[in-house]
Order: structure tokens, then sequence, then C-alpha cells
């Protein structure tokens, strides 16, 4: 096993540590990721050769190549020579061609040993306090991220964030687009080098000339919420404020009860916005529904009963125990095996026994139509189904056969447990016909208004009121307009 002396340089030859120097002395072969460091000079003042990656800057066509062209450089020599690989700053993973070399070095046949120097953060830290900076935010902290790190990780304004190695226009630029998700255009940053530190306004940080691999970008926290894009975290905080000392008073007094018309009428809205394919919509109705999600979660958390992590917890649980052909050695290969794996799986954990117990398991609360095709999905499972939709429709008939004659006997009660019977063959009518019995009512109801309102329309171009003609007046007008509604369509 060959071995690979991974070396921080700090930010100039002020921070090189007695250990960075004794390692490049006694290396046989030294490369520097980049000659435009201090420690350049050094070595050319002890006389100790050195290469550079530099070139890789000019010729790679983006960063990922030139991480990867650079760790095989690197690795190859070091399977040749004894060689020491030094880096700007701390020499550590948050640098990404050490993070490249890393992920190879073991395939490679490489051992990896490190000498830490002073962290590009720590110099940026230091600087950003010489100009008088103080976090007078008692929730801040400090966090510390790669430029390549920013595209993965969910950013909290609260926090003092410190980007290290923004050595160029197109390094700057890749944070100005990750900070702007989060951060207003005016928000003033800090770019420091050594002890310079200069503030600068977030929209012109890839306009700035003077950066270089000592380049950090401090990010001073944000005060209140004033974000341009606001994440997870920033909805509880809402949430939180709302509910507390001092917030909303209509938001203090709601409970688990009183919220629940809206966790409904949210779901359907956000319904129409599928149907209605905008996206916009679509965003805004999804949002109110995750906020009843989080609503009922601060509500639980106030009284001490649950919180939003344990709704995340138990989600994820769920999803993983219920994805054994993902997460475990279970196989599932067609979507109607995961099915069949999580209803049993289902079944299980909620210790249903009987098959009746499943069909019971299904919500009273659901809407009626979508209730009764859930419990006959659960009664086909064991085989108690129809062949076909042909004895559902069959058994549609009896059941209007024996409601008609409850309404003509003027039985009430019999009356309308036929109409439920009635109801239940259409639901399994239409689940045998794979039409969801809920969205086609709905979609009826659309057509009916539609069609109305053109009926109302054309009895007033006829110099009539709607409500002055009687109903065989009506349904001739009905009717004139189920005629002309081919002809619309194929005109459209």
């Amino acid at each position: 096993m060959h071995t690979l002396w991974i070396v921080g340089l700090g930010t100039d030859a002020s921070t090189l540590t007695l250990g960075a120097a004794e390692a490049l002395k006694s290396a046989a072969r030294r490369i520097l990721r980049t000659g435009r460091h201090d420690a350049a000079q050094y070595l050319a003042q002890n006389n100790l050769p050195f290469e550079t990656l530099d070139d890789l800057y000019e010729t790679c066509e983006d960063f990922d190549a030139l991480q990867q062209q650079a760790s095989e450089r690197v690795l190859a020599a070091a399977r040749a020579d004894n060689v020491c690989y030094a880096v700007p700053g701390a020499g550590d993973v948050t640098d990404a061609t050490v993070r490249a070399i890393a992920a190879r070095a073991r395939d490679a046949g490489v051992a990896l040993r490190f000498v830490a120097g002073v962290s590009q953060a720590s110099c940026a830290q230091g600087a950003a306090a010489q100009v008088g900076w103080r976090m007078d935010m008692p929730r801040a902290g400090v966090r510390v991220l790669a430029v390549d790190d920013l595209d993965t990780a969910a950013l909290d304004v609260r926090d003092l964030l410190v980007v290290p190695e923004v050595d160029g226009a197109l390094r700057a630029s890749q944070v100005k687009l990750k900070l702007g998700e989060y951060y207003p255009d005016a928000h003033t940053l800090y770019c420091t080098a050594g002890e310079a530190c200069q503030a600068v306004p977030l929209y012109a940080l890839d306009r700035q000339r003077a950066m270089d691999h000592r380049t950090c970008v401090v990010v001073p926290p944000l005060a209140g919420l004033a974000m341009t894009r606001y994440g997870f975290e920033q909805l509880l905080e809402v949430m939180r404020i709302l509910r507390g000392p001092g917030g909303c008073p209509w938001d203090r007094e709601q409970t688990h009860a009183s919220l629940k018309p809206y966790l409904i009428e949210e779901a359907y809205e956000t319904l129409e916005a599928i149907d209605l394919g905008d996206a916009g919509k679509m965003t805004e109705e999804l949002g109110d529904v995750l906020l009843q999600v989080v609503f009922h979660a601060q509500v639980g958390a106030d009284r001490g009963a649950f919180d939003i992590r344990d709704v995340t917890t138990g989600v994820c649980k769920k999803m993983i125990e219920r994805h054994p052909h993902i997460f475990g050695d279970a196989h599932a290969d067609t979507p109607e095996e995961v099915l069949v794996n999580w209803e049993k799986i289902k079944k299980r954990a909620k210790r249903l026994d009987r098959q009746a117990d499943v069909l019971a398991d299904v919500p009273h609360n659901l809407p009626a139509l979508m209730r009764a095709y859930k419990v006959q999905q659960k009664a086909a499972d064991v085989g108690f189904d129809w062949d076909d939709a042909q004895g559902a429709l069959d058994k549609l008939q009896e059941e209007l056969r024996e409601l008609s004659e409850a309404c003509d006997a003027g039985d009430q009660a019999a009356a309308a447990e036929e109409m439920g019977d009635a109801l239940f063959a259409i639901a399994n009518v239409a689940r045998l016909l794979n039409i969801r019995p809920e969205l086609a009512l709905g979609a009826a109801c659309e057509k009916f208004i539609a069609r109305f309102g053109r009926m109302e329309d054309l009895a007033r171009s006829r110099g009539f009121a709607l409500e002055a003609l009687d109903l065989p007046a009506m349904d001739a007008l009905w009717e004139e307009i189920k005629r002309a509604e081919p002809l619309a369509k194929k005109e459209d």
C-alpha cells in the first residue's frame, strides 16, 4: 500500500504550520493544487522543487472534470513515489480535489495521511470579527460550507455562513445563485482574504476582481424572516411565532377539532388545482395542505402530545418498513406486487387478524362513495368479487328495482336503505370499470353546472327568464343544449 500525504497550507505564509513545512521538506515529490499560494514562494526560497495542477484549471471544461483529472494525476504519482499533495486551507475533504482523491484512494492502493492546516473558514471568521461583526442573534450559529456543498445543503439564514475558497468569478457566480434562493439581492456579504475584508451586496458578488484561493465569503444572518425563498424550518418557525406568546389570537385558539374542516377543504382545493393543470395554483394549494400538517403538529407540541419530528419520524419509518424491496431484501418487480406487499405489512403492523377488520379499518369519515370503493377493494383482495363488470351491473339493476318497490310502497326507511344499496352497487360497477366514482360524480356536477349555465344563457338570448319557464320548456332548452354539445366539441 502506497502512502500519500495531504497537507493543508493555510491561507498564506503566515499560517503555514511547522507540521506542513516539515511534510513538504521530507517528501520526494511535491504537488501543489495551485501555484497561486505563498507556499510556492516558500518552496522556491528553500530550493524544494514542486509542480502544480494549475494547467487543469485552463484545460478542464468544468469542476467535475477538474476534480477527476486532479485525483487521477495525484494518485498515479503516489503509486510511483513518496508524494505530498498540498492544498490551500485545512487540507481536509472540504477541498473538492481532496474529496475526489479520498473517494478513489482505496481502489488505487493508496493510503492517505493528513497534516492539517489553518482553515480558510477560521481566517474568514477572524477577518469578519476585525471589521466589527457581532452576532447579536441568540440562536445564530456558525456554519462552514464549501462552494460545491451549497447545492446539496439546506441553509438556515439564522446562521453565520462561511464559504471558503471562492477563487474567481465562476465560483462566485455559483455562490450567488445558491444564496439568491434564500437571501435578498441587496443582502450585505463580506469577501475576506487574509486580514482584508470588503463588504459587497449579494447581487454584485461575481463582479469582484480580486478573488483567489484565499477569498472567503462571509454571509451574516438575516434579521427576522425576510427571505426570498423559505424552507421547511422557516415554516415551522412561522407557526411557532403565530402560536406563541404575543402571536395571532385566532391561531392561538385553534384545536385539532376546530382545524378539521380546513384540512378537508385544502385537500379538495389541491385536487381542483391538479385537475386544472395550473402549476402556480397547485404550488399554493399544496402549501396550504402542508400548513395544515404543520399547524396540527404545533398544536400537538403545545399540548405536549407530539411534535413535527414525531410526524416525520413516523412517516419515514412507515415508508422504509413498507418498501422492503427498496430498503430490505424483499422483491417486487411490478406495481401490483408492491401493493400486495404493502397490504400484508399494513395488516401485520395494525394487527388486523380478520379481513373484516381490514374493511372496518377504512376511515369512516371518508366521502361515502370513496369509502365504498375502498371497502370493496379490500373485499376483492380475498376473492370476494364479481368476475367482471356485468355481474355488478346486474346487481345494480336488482338494487334499483328494490328501490323502486320501496318508493312505490311509500316506505321511507326502506327507500333510504335501498338507496344506500344502489349507491354501493354503483361504486362497485365503477371499481370494476376502473373508474373512480367520486371523481366521476364530481365531473358530472361540473358538466351539469356548465350545461345549466348555457341553458340559462340561451333562454335569456330569446327574451325569457329561466324561472318564468315551465319544466317542459326548460327540458326542451336542455335537450337543445345537449344536441349542440358534440358540434361545439368538434369545432374546438
